[in-house]
């Protein structure tokens, strides 16, 4: 806790950050009325300098106060007993007043929170001086799309998550990908590198620390946006050909989050054992035209490993006899989807999501 003098220090530190601000609104005035019949031309209603400025006061102050809010409710809502058992002396110089102005004068307003949680940090935190400058000027100069960006990096590396596009695991390089993300929201990537936050293999261990400094621990955990596989993961055999069963299945077990990885019919059952762990081995493909040594090596497999082994609708181009599979009663379903739900299930998956 402060002392007297730190509070009378701080008071007047505050008093002296608010005087500042009131000649920057004065500046800023004197400027809307120099220019108010040239804003009074775009602002249909607004025909005098005098009620330009007047409305512009209003908005400036009415954002000044929502800001202020949200940085409060935050404030409160971060503070747990568990920061207050952690509270390290090292954090007893918090510059209260610089914080709660920096986020006043951010034009992001998104980053209220941010800018809480990270006041949380500091004050109850263990990190190091330079740490905690730099992580300040890091929150100021980032956009809250940038923080969005490095938490989901963050996450990522911590959960298999379900990539918006394909079947397999989200990783850093999808996520700073310049091509995805566009010639502007490339600009930030370099940001982010130049302040020590990723590196060209993804997010840095400062990165990570910087975060988790400014973001709760709930939402250093999970991203609303992106949800995680379910572990471990089933292999899907694939024909030579393009196959839509085969697609339609695997789409129906990544609404499942059941992640699917495709193996060749042709290399199967060669190299099996590299993909373990998995739950099961799935025959879903248009196999036709393999070499009858080629279905004899599959039916090989499938008679020492039919618990393994599941039949969710494959094709032969003679006859699969000898094929062995774990027996699943379909008769109570009709559409793929209702099958892949089934197998899930049988599987122990979640599938009720």
């Amino acid at each position: 806790m402060y002392n007297d003098r730190q509070i009378q220090k701080n008071n007047l530190r505050g008093s002296m950050t608010l005087n500042e601000d009131k000649k920057e609104s004065l500046r800023f005035l004197r400027k809307a009325e120099k220019y108010g019949l040239k804003l009074a031309e775009l602002i249909p209603g607004l025909d005098k300098p005098a009620t330009i400025i007047k409305h512009l006061r209003e908005f400036h102050e009415e954002q000044k106060k929502i800001r202020i809010s949200r940085y409060c409710r935050a404030l409160v809502n971060c503070i747990s007993t568990t920061d207050y058992a952690a509270a390290n002396e090292l954090a007893t110089d918090i510059e209260f007043a610089d914080l709660l102005q920096a986020c006043v004068n951010d034009s992001d307003s998104n980053k209220a929170e941010a800018y809480a949680q990270l006041t949380i940090t500091l004050k109850f935190g263990s990190l190091e001086k330079e740490y905690r400058r730099h992580f300040m000027l890091s929150l100021k100069q980032l956009a809250h799309e940038d923080l969005e960006l490095l938490r989901l990096a963050h996450i990522a590396t911590k959960n298999e998550l379900i990539p918006k596009h394909g079947y397999g695991v989200l990783s850093q390089s999808d996520i700073f990908n310049n091509q995805k993300l566009g010639v502007i929201r490339s600009l930030s990537i370099e940001t982010l590198r130049q302040l020590g936050l990723i590196k060209s293999e993804g997010i840095t261990e400062l990165g990570k620390l910087f975060i988790k400094s400014v973001y709760s621990r709930e939402l250093c955990d999970h991203h609303e946006d992106f949800k995680i596989w379910q572990s471990p993961p089933i292999i899907i055999l694939t024909g030579e050909k393009k196959d839509t069963h085969n697609d339609n299945v695997i789409d129906n077990f990544k609404c499942l989050r059941v992640r699917c990885v495709t193996v060749s019919i042709l290399s199967f059952p060669k190299g099996i054992e590299q993909n373990r762990p998995y739950k099961a081995i799935i025959f879903a493909g248009d196999y036709e035209g393999l070499t009858s040594s080629k279905q004899r090596e599959l039916v090989a497999f499938t008679v020492s490993t039919p618990h393994q082994c599941i039949n969710l609708g494959y094709k032969l181009s003679t006859t699969s006899e000898g094929m062995c599979s774990r027996h699943i009663d379909f008769s109570d379903t009709q559409t793929v989807a209702e099958k892949v739900k089934k197998v899930a299930s049988i599987l122990g998956f979640i599938v009720d999501l």
